[in-house]
């Protein structure tokens, strides 16, 4: 079984300080679960914390008695052992904390982990497969710290539509970079945020193609330049590097570019901004070290 301890932890996401967060066999957000079509997930989750914990799986087809929902609650210092049949096509999933009246704080605090499935389809797709190589988990997530830099989280002090908080992390790191080989790179996009929706962009306007959703994989690549994402949401993308150039894949606020007026023309409209702080990225950088053979 893959063991998964909900546990309490510390990350240093700003210098020198260390912030109070949750994790799940770490200390902040969980380990990617690779899995396949056809076979069954053995999952033994332990409830460190003092307080209780549901975990769900989000996108998988599974029935509700493993499901993870809120009626499936693991007590402090219990634990819980779900068999999942994997019945799904390839796709990307994630878990997350499905607590009753807990979920988007204990989300927020860190108990979420992404969720990979395969199968002979997929395999057999001309498509960057090697994980942590030319194939990565984006998680992206805002967050607001305070003068101490702890996370807040008020759902008072939140509009209707849930908490945004004003910074971004991506796999829990602000402004990351990553070394990645000259060529195609597969990058698998999961809006982990509470409320906040996003769109995605490449600093320089360069296409790329959207290859699957929520659902899975697409029928065919759909070429674009920018795409929205709403909480929750997974989308698989493919970017050519062969040029060389290190590149930013931007984050932005829906909300943010909405309001400026300059969806539907993303690039140009950032470019036409002043802004007074950097936009939030992931930049990639090649490393021809990392070209497959």
């Amino acid at each position: 079984p893959v063991d998964l301890r909900i546990r309490q932890g510390q990350m240093s996401f700003l210098p020198g300080i260390q912030t109070s967060t949750l994790g799940i066999s770490q200390n902040y957000l969980g380990p990617t679960i690779r899995t396949r079509k056809g076979t069954t997930l053995n999952l033994h989750y332990r409830n460190e914390l003092s307080e209780g914990v549901a975990i769900h799986g989000h996108g998988l087809h599974v029935p509700g008695e493993v499901d993870g929902g809120p009626q499936s609650e693991i007590a402090p210092g219990e634990d819980w052992k779900p068999e999942l049949s994997i019945v799904q096509p390839a796709g990307t999933c994630w878990y997350h904390s499905h607590t009753h009246g807990k979920s988007g704080d204990q989300v927020y605090r860190g108990l979420a982990g992404m969720t990979i499935i395969d199968d002979e389809e997929s395999d057999g797709l001309d498509l960057p497969n090697r994980y942590g190589v030319d194939d990565l988990p984006v998680i992206i997530q805002d967050r607001t710290f305070d003068a101490k830099g702890q996370f807040v989280y008020s759902l008072k002090d939140a509009p209707e539509d849930g908490w945004y908080g004003d910074t971004v992390l991506i796999n829990g790191a602000i402004n990351p970079y990553a070394n990645v080989p000259a060529g195609k790179v597969r990058l698998r996009l999961l809006n982990g945020a509470n409320a906040r929706f996003y769109i995605v962009a490449f600093s320089d306007g360069r296409s790329f193609f959207k290859i699957a959703s929520d659902g899975g994989l697409l029928s065919a690549p759909v070429e674009v330049t920018e795409m929205e994402m709403s909480p929750g949401e997974r989308c698989e993308i493919i970017v050519d590097l062969q040029d060389g150039k290190p590149v930013e894949l931007l984050t932005l606020f829906e909300d943010e570019y909405d309001a400026e007026g300059v969806v539907g023309g993303l690039i140009q409209g950032i470019l036409s901004i002043d802004r007074s702080a950097p936009v939030p990225a992931l930049t990639l950088i090649v490393d021809a070290s990392l070209s497959a053979n």
